[in-house]
């Protein structure tokens, strides 16, 4: 709680910058990647078109569509997966000790997290 209350508004502006512009790419990013992987994948393709086809047919997309279009989202989902925006996360300091998968990780350590590493095990 400590650590919390010692946000001031430069930290909270430089947060809510970082969100909004990391944002911004990561969706035109994830965008260049699904095109990329569904001119590269004619058949995977042409299974989601026939899905949306079947799905929405002639009405405008919407997300009532959704939790219809099954086999469309796991593609988006692969391509968030294979096409990782950022291999590493933010660097984040610890703010006590602490203890992930068995290390010991002390207050004041620079921890990262392998984005890349944890979509290709």
């Amino acid at each position: 709680e400590a650590a919390m209350e010692s946000l001031d508004d430069t930290h909270i502006v430089q947060t809510i910058s970082d969100i909004f512009f990391a944002g911004v790419d990561s969706t035109r990013f994830t965008m260049d990647w699904f095109v990329y992987f569904m001119t590269r994948f004619p058949e995977i393709q042409k299974e989601c078109q026939e899905e949306i086809d079947r799905v929405v047919g002639p009405e405008q997309p919407s997300m009532k569509h959704r939790s219809k279009l099954d086999y469309t989202e796991a593609c988006v989902f692969e391509t968030l997966r294979l096409g990782s925006v950022a291999g590493l996360g933010v660097p984040h300091m610890t703010i006590c000790d602490s203890q992930v998968g068995g290390y010991d990780i002390p207050k004041g350590t620079t921890v990262l997290i392998n984005y890349w590493s944890l979509h290709h095990d």
